[in-house]
Parts: C-alpha cells; sequence; structure tokens
C-alpha cells in the first residue's frame, strides 16, 4: 500500500463519479497500491481505489464501524449535528 487516506469529511456526497469527493466520504477511504516512488520501479502511476463502509480501530476503540463515527463521543456528537443540518 502506498498510501491510505480515511474519508471524514461530513459534507461529502457521494457521486460515484468524482473519486476526489468520494473518497473524502465519511467511511469511505482511499488507497493506492503498488511502490512509492522512492523504491525502485516506484513511481506515481499505481492504481487507487475507494473503499466504503470501512471500519477504524485504534488500539481495539472502534473509532469507525461500518462506516459510522462511534467514538469519541464529542466526534460523534459533531457527525450528528453536521448530519442533521445537511439533511
Amino acid at each position: 500500500m502506498v498510501h491510505f487516506s480515511c474519508g471524514l469529511h461530513p459534507g461529502a456526497r457521494f457521486t460515484g463519479k468524482s473519486f476526489i469527493e468520494d473518497q473524502r466520504i465519511t467511511g469511505y477511504n482511499a488507497i493506492g497500491l503498488g511502490l512509492p516512488p522512492w523504491m525502485p520501479g516506484g513511481g506515481e502511476n499505481h492504481p487507487d481505489a475507494v473503499m466504503s463502509l470501512q471500519s477504524i480501530s485504534i488500539a481495539d476503540q472502534h473509532i469507525v464501524k461500518d462506516g459510522t463515527i462511534v467514538s469519541p463521543p464529542a466526534l460523534v456528537e459533531l457527525a450528528e449535528e453536521v448530519n442533521a443540518a445537511l439533511s
């Protein structure tokens, strides 16, 4: 894996047409596969993919589970407020 980014933008919406927008959705992640530029044979030419409804844990504590922020409580509350305002 060359890079990994975790989408947490509450205003992002899935379009299916924009890799940039889709990778920012909460619970979606962008990954790049291949070799980084500093390794022999590596470079910028590598496949990228957006993965949906992922789970992220730190030290056995879920932060995002199946695409939903579940911890810490302040982040859960903020995400709920933002999602309600955008609905």
